[in-house]
């Protein structure tokens, strides 16, 4: 299996170095770089298509909520786990979109199965998204083709590539797809798809 590519923010070395050493027990996560500047992260993060982000609430000048909005308003959709000392957080990093929830000190255990359950919904050996089947009642082939790439981390332009058809014909299924499933962004449909 291909290597999911990750990245840690978090303001602190310590603990940020720690989850980095915990992370490459495990073959099939590779870290990319430890970042303690959001700013350097968010860069690092669309320059490389990171698909795995590990990374802090509380930070100087740019929250863990803030990080992800910047992303996402570029236009890039990686998988974000938050790793913090507050509990508080909980609901609202779910509201957020964040796939997972660790409390530091992390736990090995909790790490393998947030780990495990990225691996189980993002990947499989082709490296394919499953689509629940109450997505595919409500879109075309075609759609669910485009669906499985958005998922996949691709822009429209690269799907254009892929599928070899134009970029606003792409941008049209994307619109279409929205409509169809009653949500208006792509945080909304990659929450459909990969929910539990």
């Amino acid at each position: 299996m291909e290597k999911t590519n990750c990245i840690i923010l978090d303001d602190e070395p310590g603990p940020a170095n720690r989850l980095k050493h915990l992370i490459e027990d495990f073959t099939e996560i590779s870290v990319l770089s430890v970042e303690n500047d959001p700013d350097i992260a968010i860069e690092k993060i669309c320059k490389t298509k990171t698909k795995l982000v590990f990374l802090d609430i509380e930070m100087p000048v740019k929250s863990g909520f803030d990080v992800i909005h910047e992303i996402h308003n570029i236009g890039f959709y990686p998988v974000f786990v938050f790793v913090t000392g507050h509990n508080q957080y909980a609901i609202k990093a779910i509201r957020e979109a964040a796939f997972d929830y660790l409390v530091k000190p992390v736990d090995v255990d909790d790490l393998r199965k947030a780990i495990d359950r990225y691996l189980a919904k993002h990947t499989t050996k082709q490296g394919k998204v499953n689509l629940p089947e109450y997505i595919i009642e409500k879109i075309s082939e075609r759609e669910a083709e485009i669906v499985v790439n958005i998922c996949q981390g691709l822009q429209a332009k690269e799907i254009a590539e892929k599928l070899y058809i134009h970029k606003t014909t792409v941008d049209s299924h994307r619109q279409n797809i929205f409509k169809k499933l009653e949500i208006n962004s792509t945080p909304e449909l990659m929450g459909l798809v990969f929910r539990k």
